[in-house]
């Protein structure tokens, strides 16, 4: 796992796109996989732990355009998504964007619970979630479309180095 997510950054910092076991996830037909999940959500951890906020950043969107995409809750269900919320609820802090993005793409999918067991998820994600669909938030395509960066988390008046909203097939996603 550590050379797949190795080829990742150095994919980014050569091309500027994410793109795990060397796949280009926003042409059509070409679809995230558990593998590739999970490759995303160290990349996340590892953007982090680089200070790499670009990156960081570009990571977040392209999950963004893959929760987005046609078919997405299909496609999500055989992804097994336990896998990246074990990593970014085990790696990350409560207040990152990384955790927002994965509580929402479930609230979008709510299908996509039922696909592995509830063990398999970190209590804190649980009562996240719980208390997201409880309290009724708002969820991806409300939070996009206030401000496309709301994810990132990163200051008011701070330029974004995402280089993810330069690709068509997830530039459609955001506002």
């Amino acid at each position: 796992m550590c050379v797949e997510l190795f080829a990742v950054y150095v994919d980014w910092l050569y091309s500027r796109k994410i793109m795990p076991n060397g796949k280009k996830l926003w042409y059509g037909g070409v679809h995230a996989d558990a593998d590739d999940w999970a490759i995303l959500a160290r990349a996340l951890v590892l953007g982090s732990s680089v200070m790499d906020k670009a990156f960081h950043d570009s990571v977040l969107d392209t999950m963004v355009g893959i929760a987005q995409a046609e078919a997405a809750s299909e496609i999500l269900k055989g992804a097994k998504l336990h896998i990246p919320v074990q990593i970014v609820f085990g790696s990350v802090p409560d207040d990152s964007g990384a955790r927002s993005l994965l509580v929402d793409i479930f609230k979008r999918h709510a299908g996509i619970l039922s696909s592995c067991n509830d063990e398999e998820f970190p209590a804190a994600f649980l009562r996240t979630l719980a208390s997201e669909v409880m309290e009724g938030t708002e969820g991806l395509e409300e939070r996009l479309s206030q401000n496309k960066c709301w994810y990132h988390k990163h200051g008011e008046g701070e330029i974004c180095g995402s280089t993810t909203a330069e690709l068509h097939e997830v530039a459609r996603f955001l506002p």
